[in-house]
C-alpha cells in the first residue's frame, strides 16, 4: 500500500528537542505526580482507500489502536485475528507481531507511545502482567470520555503543532489512564494497578469534595462517605497530596472561590464564603490567604 493511502500522520515527537528539555533539567515540570509516564512518539488516523494489509511488522514500542466511532477495525496480532468495534481499544506491546488488515471506511486512531518512570526509578513497567495475550489486551471503553480526549489532543496539534508537547502530554496521559481503568484488575502490572487505584481514590474524594462544599467536613466525615478508616484515608492522602484530608478539602473550596472570582469579576467576598459554606467572610479570607498567600481581596 502506498505511503499516502496508509492516513494522515498528525503528530511526531522531536527526540532532539526531548533531550535538549532532559539536559536543561526540564524533567521535573514535564513529570506528573507519578513515577509512571506514558508519552506520545506519533499519532496517526488511517483512513484506506482500498482493500489491503500492510506488511508484517514487530513492535519496538507501545501502540494504542481505536476505531474511529462507527467504523471497524481488524488485524493480526502474533498469529491471532482481533476485531475492534467502535468503543473498543487494542494495546499493543513491544515484541508483537502486527499486521493491519485494511478495508476502505475502516478508519482508526494509531497512537505509538512508550511508557518512562521519572530519573532514579528503575525502567517503566509493562502495561500488562506478563503472558497475556493480545485477545486479552482488547477493552471496552467509556466512548464519551475518550473520543472526546482524542478530539482534545487533535485539535491541539492542528492548532500549534509546533509547541504542543506539554499540552498533548497532559492529553495522551488522561487517555492512557482512562483506558487502563477499564483494564481488568487481574491483567494489569500490579504498578499499574496501584496507579489506577489511587485515581480511584482521587475521583472519589474530589466527588465527596463537590457534594458538600457548603460544609465543613472533618476527616472522619470525608472517610465515612468514602466508607473506609480515617488512618486508611489519612495514609493515601498522606502519599497521594502531601496534606491531611481535611486540608486538601480546604484547598479544593479556595480553588474554587478562585474560579468563581475568575468567572464573575463583580462578585462580592462575602457572597463567595456564602455559596461554599464558611461561616463568615473574615473566616474565608484568612482560609484564603493561608491556601494562596493573598487577601480575596487583591485577586
Amino acid at each position: 500500500m502506498k505511503k499516502s493511502e496508509r492516513g494522515k500522520m498528525l503528530y511526531r515527537r522531536d527526540i532532539r528537542n526531548d533531550c535538549r528539555r532532559l539536559w536543561t533539567g526540564r524533567w521535573t515540570e514535564m513529570a506528573p505526580d507519578t513515577e509512571i509516564r506514558p508519552e506520545l512518539v506519533t499519532f496517526a488516523i488511517v483512513s484506506p482507500q482500498k482493500h489491503g494489509s500492510w506488511n508484517p511488522h514487530r513492535h519496538i514500542g507501545y501502540e494504542l489502536i481505536i476505531p474511529v466511532q462507527g467504523t471497524v477495525y481488524e488485524c493480526h496480532v502474533n498469529s491471532r485475528k482481533i476485531k475492534l468495534h467502535s468503543g473498543e481499544a487494542l494495546f499493543l506491546e513491544p515484541d508483537d507481531l502486527h499486521i493491519d488488515l485494511l478495508a476502505p471506511g475502516c478508519i482508526f486512531y494509531a497512537f505509538n507511545f512508550q511508557l518512562r518512570r521519572l530519573p532514579g526509578h528503575f525502567p517503566a513497567p509493562g502495561i500488562f502482567q506478563k503472558g497475556i495475550p493480545a485477545e486479552n489486551r482488547k477493552l471496552r471503553f467509556p466512548p464519551d470520555e475518550v473520543y472526546s480526549l482524542i478530539t482534545g489532543i487533535q485539535t491541539h496539534i492542528e492548532r500549534a503543532p509546533k509547541t504542543v508537547y506539554y499540552s498533548v502530554d497532559a492529553l495522551f496521559a488522561a487517555l492512557f489512564w482512562e483506558l487502563a481503568a477499564a483494564v481488568p484488575e487481574n491483567l494489569l502490572e500490579p504498578l499499574l494497578l496501584r496507579r489506577c487505584n489511587d485515581d480511584k481514590m482521587l475521583s472519589e474524594l474530589i466527588a465527596v469534595f463537590e457534594n458538600n462544599l457548603t460544609r465543613n467536613l472533618t476527616n472522619r466525615e470525608i472517610a465515612s462517605r468514602l466508607h473506609i478508616s480515617v488512618s486508611l484515608l489519612t495514609h493515601r492522602c498522606a502519599k497521594l497530596l502531601g496534606i491531611s484530608p481535611a486540608k486538601a478539602f480546604l484547598k479544593y473550596r479556595v480553588r474554587m472561590a478562585e474560579q468563581m472570582f475568575h468567572d464573575h469579576p463583580s462578585i462580592r467576598v462575602k457572597e463567595v464564603a456564602e455559596k461554599l459554606g464558611f461561616p463568615n467572610e473574615f473566616h474565608f479570607s484568612r482560609a484564603f490567604k493561608r491556601v494562596t498567600g493573598r487577601a480575596p481581596s487583591a485577586r
